[in-house]
């Protein structure tokens, strides 16, 4: 994991898709600025010396415009990141924005089904939506970018914290780090 130490985070939206037991980020309302903001920011920062960019916020798969930013940013010469939940991915995308991405990492906080999706709101399909996910971006590293970084993020606490080596049996898996 050698990613610069020169880097913005730029929260992309204030919303979540899910409800996560947590935090209380999905109560915000979903407000995104222009891509022609986020851009200016994102050359803004490579004009003051940034190395690298972390997109994040509270799921940034939100913003519509995330592929065409980061698409940008590795053009502008950055390192890119996204940090997510893993649920709002499709393969057509995924598969365009592999090439222009260094590191992806996926929250997922059990790899017992059940204890993920009561963590992360309780909805019944997370776990398999972000565990899907994280095969597909795996085959498409393993196919198409054998450089990408993949990593598990968990927030270990007191509903998972005796299934947290079912996390490293998923980053096993999946041929991943754990954060």
């Amino acid at each position: 994991h050698t990613f610069m130490k020169i880097r913005a985070y730029l929260q992309l939206t204030k919303a979540c898709n899910l409800q996560c037991k947590m935090c209380d980020f999905w109560k915000n309302k979903n407000e995104n600025l222009s891509k022609r903001h986020f851009i200016r920011l994102i050359d803004t920062f490579v004009a003051h010396g940034m190395k690298g960019i972390t997109f994040w916020g509270w799921e940034p798969f939100l913003c519509p415009d995330i592929y065409d930013l980061v698409r940008h940013s590795k053009e502008v010469g950055l390192k890119t990141e996204i940090i997510t939940n893993g649920v709002l991915m499709n393969q057509e995308k995924m598969t365009e924005i592999i090439p222009y991405l260094d590191e992806i990492i996926f929250s997922i906080d059990s790899g017992t089904p059940f204890i993920h999706n009561t963590i992360r709101g309780g909805f019944p399909y997370v776990f398999e939506k972000a565990t899907s996910n994280l095969e597909l971006v795996a085959r498409l590293r393993d196919e198409i970018h054998p450089n990408l970084y993949i990593a598990i993020d968990t927030t270990i606490q007191k509903w998972n914290w005796k299934t947290f080596d079912s996390v490293l049996g998923l980053a096993k898996k999946y041929n991943t780090k754990i954060n």
